[in-house]
């Protein structure tokens, strides 16, 4: 019964600023840890850098029995973040991000086709211009 119940909940439909959604519901989050990935850079100009990552990344525990979005889905996020990194030693940096992600689009397993919200390039182009950059130290 529990874990219908949370499949039922995830899957139904909630509102947020007048638009339907569905999926986890808005201010809930997530915690996860990410396994020895590989980053990637490379310089481009004196202050730009293109990058690449990939990693897995793990739950904490185990997700309940049929809840969320069925195995195989994938999806394409488009993330601005601060970056912070301190150099401890001639051969480490420490590292941490804070930032926005914005879902682009995503592909249930069951289908060959992405779905893509119809406004993300819009919020993103309206958060990108209205960012505040600024650094606190």
């Amino acid at each position: 019964m529990y874990l219908k119940k949370i499949f039922k909940t995830y899957n139904e439909y909630k509102e947020f600023e007048g638009k339907q959604y569905t999926g986890m519901k808005v201010g809930r989050s997530h915690k996860w840890y990410y396994d020895k990935g590989e980053w990637k850079e490379k310089k481009i100009t004196p202050d730009k850098w293109e990058f690449t990552y990939d990693v897995t990344k793990r739950r904490p525990g185990h997700a309940p029995e049929g809840s969320g979005v069925p195995v195989g889905t994938e999806y394409h996020w488009y993330i601005l973040a601060h970056q912070s990194v301190k150099k401890p030693d001639a051969n480490n940096y420490t590292t941490s991000m804070t930032g926005l992600k914005y879902k682009l689009g995503q592909k249930r397993g069951e289908k060959d086709k992405w779905s893509t919200t119809d406004n993300a390039q819009s919020a993103i182009n309206t958060d990108i211009t209205g960012i505040n950059c600024s650094v606190e130290k």
